[in-house]
């Protein structure tokens, strides 16, 4: 904390106690930085590269974990394509998508004629999608959607007929796809399609050689893959070009291309189109409590996640996908068999990583989820998909240690910091992002919201701090802090609160001296804030705290308003006519010709004083402008009736942007003043302007 500036000298606006930011959880999106940003609860956020992710720009550069505009606040699921983004809500289907060009890969994003070149840069609405209950996202040429009743419809540029109808013809927006009923679930490649139906069986449709059916030629229609005999299938997965199936006796088999080991026969021979299912190798031994339960299959990679939380990796490891700690000598090895990671790697011992729950392996990339809800990455980072700049190759350094912008790729798993309490990841294998819902980075340490209670309305509050925040897990970059809401304007932020000018917040004692600030891992916010209201009532507002990587926190505060004193009867005059009704005390405000405002209130509305004494009328000036104040006095105007002697004025040194000042005006009251209150005037000239306040000054005996 910090200690509060002596009174007699300007002090910043700052804080007397905490109250911490009041925030939800979060939706983030990893791989591509194109992923779109919502504040607060439900938000969505992208990692890696833009173009298929919707961050709502339209250049190619990584940005971390960023929040995503038009993002629906309830998504449930999502699906990771090439070029293309899909998020479910019970609402609907959401697309994402850039660079596309033309009509044919604007039919990737299922928006019919509301697609535009060069595409969606934020999430949009996919028309007819509100029965839809599983997504799976090939990219551009074809995404899958699966509904309520178990039939499916899709959408894409469908150059392979893996979106169905007619091979070659572009499919715009959701279209049954004919010969498919009592699906259970979908999955998608680039060039071809998988559905699963409650019997067991698998079908396949879309670019010859992917599809296990036997076929010789691209096919639009869904045909029965060639499972083994008297097997049924209970989960299927979809690579760039090959395809994984989990059967029922928990054996794994694949099928389509395996030039780098990706079907795990052992061998890199790509079956014949007679006999195009293999049995993988290398899982005999995956039983009980290290049966296989869910399976993965990327670019050329293939992955088995066990019981146990470990997994069984083989394919291509290039970028080191596999995540099985080969070393620099196995970066470009083709694994045939499934394979157990090195029992150490680097120093760092498989034991010691947290139980996977699920897996995902993309183009180059890998992602598991812990089951304490945490996400680990390993492979390639060239695009941000790992959420840092770059990666040690086989480093146990913690995530983020700097290195040199050629090691862009990592086979040790690393925790994705700023990513917590996830209950699920994206699935597909063709994409270069992942999308979760996580916590927020900046967090509040209670739930209590700020409240100003019992405030005169035309006086002005001492300070409180507004909100007190943290940064959970990684550092946050703080570009703005404001006020929004019906009432905003009864409650006092410093003017370089909402302009970025520095020297206003303080957070662990230290000022923030430069914008945008960097708030450090488990560092605190103090936001000041004063109550001024203008009017009776409860009022209400929002301080909102922007941050570089679109998260945006909003804490509600609030505010009584009491009823101003009125002033008091005016002097009686020889005829008896009783004086007008006083001010009623608001705030003085007014803006200066450079910018910002300058602000008199009035910090006692009544003030007594006996015959004879010096009373000292108290007020509070405000600089709000960019500049310092310079010096002014402060004047009282006095009814003859005070009999007063001396001079009622004071002076008011230089005050610095965004500080307040403290002054009384003495008034010398005669021993033969008029008992019973009075209205004085006190008038000061700086910048160039007059302002003028009122305060009350009642004379006893």
């Amino acid at each position: 904390m910090f200690s509060p500036t002596p009174p007699d000298r300007p002090r910043p606006i700052a804080a007397d106690r905490a109250n911490r930011l009041l925030v939800a959880s979060t939706l983030a999106v990893l791989g591509l930085a194109g992923l779109p940003a919502l504040a607060n609860a439900g938000t969505l956020r992208g990692l890696g590269h833009p173009y298929a992710t919707g961050i709502g720009t339209v250049d190619s550069t990584p940005r971390g974990i960023a929040v995503l505009p038009n993002a629906p606040a309830d998504a449930t699921a999502a699906a990771a394509g090439d070029g293309i983004s899909l998020v479910l809500t019970p609402g609907g289907v959401y697309s994402t998508g850039y660079n596309l060009t033309t009509p044919t890969a604007l039919a990737g994003l299922g928006l019919g004629a509301t697609a535009t070149s060069p595409g969606a840069s934020t999430l949009q609405a996919v028309p007819g999608t509100a029965d839809v209950k599983a997504v799976a996202a090939g990219g551009q040429r074809g995404s899958l959607l699966l509904h309520d009743d178990g039939t499916v419809s899709a959408f894409g540029a469908n150059i392979f007929g893996n979106a169905g109808g007619t091979v070659g013809t572009a499919i715009a927006t959701p279209t049954t796809v004919a010969g498919l009923t009592g699906i259970t679930q979908v999955a998608a490649g680039p060039n071809h399609s998988l559905a699963l139906d409650g019997d067991g069986n698998v079908w396949a449709w879309g670019q010859v050689g992917q599809l296990g059916t036997g076929g010789t030629a691209p096919n639009s229609v869904p045909a029965k893959v060639l499972l083994p005999a008297g097997r049924k299938a209970v989960q299927v997965a979809a690579g760039v070009d090959h395809s994984l199936a989990l059967l029922d006796d928990g054996t794994v088999v694949g099928w389509g291309v395996n030039t780098t080991g990706a079907l795990g026969d052992g061998t890199t021979t790509t079956p014949p189109t007679a006999s195009p299912v293999v049995t993988v190798t290398g899982l005999a031994d995956a039983v009980g409590p290290k049966r296989v339960v869910q399976i993965a299959a990327g670019d050329r990679s293939s992955f088995a996640l066990l019981a146990d939380g470990s997994y069984r990796a083989w394919g291509y490891n290039s970028s080191g996908r596999l995540g099985l700690g080969l070393g620099s000598a196995g970066l470009d090895a083709k694994v045939t068999t499934a394979t157990t990671r090195a029992a150490t790697t680097d120093g760092i011992a498989a034991t010691s990583y947290p139980a996977f729950k699920q897996i995902v392996s993309e183009r180059a990339v890998t992602y598991a989820l812990t089951t304490d809800g945490r996400v680990f990455g390993w492979g390639q980072n060239s695009n941000g998909e790992l959420g840092g700049p770059t990666l040690k190759w086989l480093s146990g350094a913690p995530f983020g240690t700097p290195v040199s912008d050629a090691q862009v790729y990592t086979e040790v798993p690393q925790p994705i910091l700023g990513l917590t309490d996830v209950p699920w990841l994206a699935t597909g294998g063709a994409g270069r992002q992942q999308i979760v819902v996580s916590e927020p980075i900046l967090r509040q340490h209670d739930s209590s919201s700020p409240v100003f209670t019992g405030q005169e309305v035309g006086t002005i509050s001492p300070v409180q701090n507004a909100a007190v925040a943290y940064s959970n897990q990684v550092a946050s970059s703080i570009t703005k802090v404001y006020l929004e809401g019906d009432n905003a304007r009864d409650f006092l932020l410093p003017r370089g609160a909402a302009s970025g000018d520095a020297d206003i917040f303080v957070t662990n004692s230290d000022r923030i001296t430069a914008w945008p600030f960097t708030l450090p891992v488990g560092s605190q916010l103090y936001v000041p804030l004063r109550f001024a209201p203008g009017g009776e009532g409860l009022r209400t507002a929002f301080v909102v705290v922007e941050t570089a990587n679109g998260e945006t926190l909003r804490i509600a505060v609030s505010g009584i308003g009491t009823p101003a004193t009125g002033g008091p009867k005016g002097d009686t005059g020889t005829s008896g006519a009783t004086g007008a009704k006083g001010d009623k005390g608001d705030t003085v405000t007014v803006t200066v010709p450079s910018g910002g405002t300058i602000s008199v209130a009035s910090t006692r509305t009544l003030t007594t004083v006996k015959r004879g004494k010096t009373a000292k009328l108290p007020f509070v000036l405000l600089n709000g402008t960019a500049g310092t104040l310079p010096k002014s006095v402060a004047t009282a105007g006095l009814p003859t009736a005070l009999r007063a002697t001396g001079t009622a004025r004071t002076a008011i040194p230089a005050l610095a942007s965004g500080t307040e000042r403290a002054f009384s005006v003495p008034v010398r009251v005669g021993k033969r003043a008029a008992l019973g209150t009075r209205r004085i005037t006190v008038t000061i000239k700086v910048a160039g302007k007059t302002v003028r306040r009122t305060a009350s000054l009642r004379v006893s005996r």
